[in-house]
This record gives structure tokens, sequence and C-alpha cells, in this order.
């Protein structure tokens, strides 16, 4: 995947429709930044978005919503995903379907 930094767009195959995610600095729904730098696709069906600088973004493809996992330094409970740094450039599933 080329890196892009204008959010990153969806196909819709059966309604061979386009729509456009990006970061909205007003919206904490939105993407957590604009420049992407990875896409994952897990077995349940969520994107994994990884951006330059700001962490990793879940979409949920049924709803179109967006989760945002940014890097913290302490770990409070019951917070169970930690981003060890906000600039990502790879994401996959590893074999306990953790992406």
């Amino acid at each position: 995947m080329d890196w892009t930094y204008g959010g990153v767009n969806i196909l819709d195959r059966a309604g061979d429709k386009y729509s456009f995610i990006t970061h909205n600095p007003l919206d904490p729904g939105s993407l957590s930044s604009n420049k992407i730098r990875t896409l994952a696709l897990d077995s349940s069906g969520f994107i994994w978005i990884g951006t330059e600088s700001d962490g990793m973004n879940r979409l949920d493809r049924t709803t179109g919503k967006i989760t945002r996992y940014l890097h913290v330094r302490m770990i409070l409970p019951p917070l169970s995903i930690i981003i060890s740094c906000q600039q990502l450039s790879t994401a996959k599933e590893d074999m306990d379907w953790n992406c």
C-alpha cells in the first residue's frame, strides 16, 4: 500500500460508490489523522487504519464507527489495547486473531 495524506477512500462494491473517511479535529469519532501508513482487515471484518503519527483506528464497516487507539504512557484498568508508539508502519492479525 502506498502512503496517503488524504484519509481513506472506501469502495462499496454493491452500490458501486466511494465514500471518504477523513480526520476532523472537531469530531472525536473521525480518523485520528489523514496521514495513513497501513491498512489491515481482520477476521471479524474490522478495518484497522494505522497513521503516520497519531496511532491506530478501527473502522466498523457495518456501522461506520471509528474507534481510536492512541499511545498511552500508563495502563489503567480496564484498558486492554495499548499502542506503544504513535507512528505505525504495518498492521496484521496474529495467531490469536489480535490485530
